[in-house]
């Protein structure tokens, strides 16, 4: 079992997560909780200037 603490800002430092990860937060019972990480939606690449100037 890992333990986590909260600091001055309500923050809790997850282990084995990047920054920009999204997570669901779930109430199981009273003071407990259960974290779902969320898949990121791949953002399309946007076009390239030389892309553009072929389209016009």
């Amino acid at each position: 079992m890992v333990i986590a603490k909260v600091d001055s800002e309500n923050r809790i430092l997850i282990p084995n997560c990047q920054p920009g990860d999204l997570y669901e937060m779930q109430q199981v019972a009273e003071g407990r909780l259960l974290l779902v990480r969320i898949d990121n939606p791949k953002v399309a690449p946007m076009m390239k200037q030389a892309s553009l100037d072929a389209i016009r």
